[in-house]
């Protein structure tokens, strides 16, 4: 345990998962006392889809921090809207072109973690420090 005791809140009226080297804690709806450490994996695995800016630094999170976050931003969110879009990007800030594009899904997510038997072995002609 790091950090202090925080209340996370589950916007949303499903559990979610969120996990931090290998350890998993459920979040269910509302509210949920965690320690601080878990606040940045919740909000990096958790965003609100559709909400970002170009730069993908502002946006919504599906997650709150009460006491911390804005009332807005710890508000539960009405089932079904979740998610405003397939990506992370709200399009109508960006320019005109890219407002047009037209979103795929691919049904492909990044890995959230590595399980040991999915790790490589290193190549031989890998060097450290510059040693074989």
């Amino acid at each position: 345990m790091i950090g202090e005791i925080v209340t996370l809140i589950n916007r949303t009226s499903k559990s979610l998962d969120v996990v931090q080297n290998g350890r998993t804690i459920v979040l269910k709806p509302g509210r949920n006392p965690v320690t601080s450490d878990w606040v940045r994996f919740a909000k990096q695995q958790h965003p609100r889809m559709g909400t970002f800016d170009p730069s993908g630094l502002q946006g919504d999170y599906l997650v709150g921090v009460e006491g911390f976050d804005s009332p807005e931003a710890c508000a539960m969110i009405e089932p079904g809207e979740e998610h405003k879009s397939i990506e992370r990007f709200d399009r109508t800030q960006m320019d005109p072109e890219a407002q047009s594009a037209e979103q795929v899904p691919t049904g492909i997510r990044p890995p959230q973690r590595r399980l040991p038997g999915e790790a490589g072995a290193i190549p031989l002609e890998t060097q450290f420090n510059g040693r074989n």
